[in-house]
C-alpha cells in the first residue's frame, strides 16, 4: 500500500505528523490532521456500503476539504468522480446516472443544490456532508451523514 497515493498520505503522516500536507487560501492542514479526516470519511463510507470499485461523487469546490474527500475514496477502495460545482444541475444529474453513482460526497454549502439534483430521479442513495458543524446539522434527510472535523 506504500505506493499508492492514499499510501503515501499514511507514511507523510508518520514520517512527518505535524508538517503542513496543504496550504489553500487562508487554511491549513498537516498530514496527521488529513489522514485522519480522510480516515473518517472512509470509515463512513464503508460503514454505509461502500464497496471495492463502487464510484463515489465528489460535489465540492476547491478547498482541502476535497483533497480529503478523495483520499477517503481511495482508503476506501472506490473510485472518485469529480462532480464540477459550477455545472448545471441537469448536467450534474446526467453524470451521477451516467456513472451509477450511489454515494455523494458534497459541503454544507452545495446541500441546496444537492437538494435540487435529488428531486429529480437520480441513482444516489447516501450523501456524505465533509464540512458540516454540530450546531448547523440536522440529521432530518434520509440518506444523509456529516463527518465533523
Amino acid at each position: 500500500m506504500p505506493n499508492l497515493l492514499s499510501g503515501l498520505l499514511i507514511k507523510s503522516a508518520k514520517l512527518h505528523p505535524e508538517k503542513i500536507a496543504i496550504r489553500f487560501k487562508d487554511k491549513e492542514i498537516s498530514y496527521e490532521k488529513l489522514d485522519l479526516l480522510s480516515d473518517r470519511l472512509s470509515f463512513c463510507l464503508v460503514n454505509n456500503g461502500v464497496k471495492l470499485n463502487d464510484r463515489v461523487g465528489i460535489y465540492i469546490d476547491k478547498s482541502i476539504d476535497a483533497v480529503a474527500a478523495v483520499f477517503s475514496v481511495l482508503k476506501s477502495g472506490a473510485c472518485y468522480v469529480p462532480l464540477d460545482p459550477m455545472a448545471l444541475v441537469e448536467r450534474q444529474l446526467f453524470i451521477i446516472n451516467d456513472c451509477s453513482i450511489e454515494y455523494l460526497i458534497t459541503s454544507y454549502k452545495k446541500l441546496f443544490q444537492t437538494q435540487l439534483i435529488l428531486q429529480n430521479k437520480s441513482t444516489l442513495k447516501y450523501i456524505f456532508i465533509i464540512d458540516a458543524e454540530r450546531k448547523e446539522f440536522k440529521r432530518n434527510m434520509p440518506g444523509v451523514d456529516a463527518v465533523f472535523k
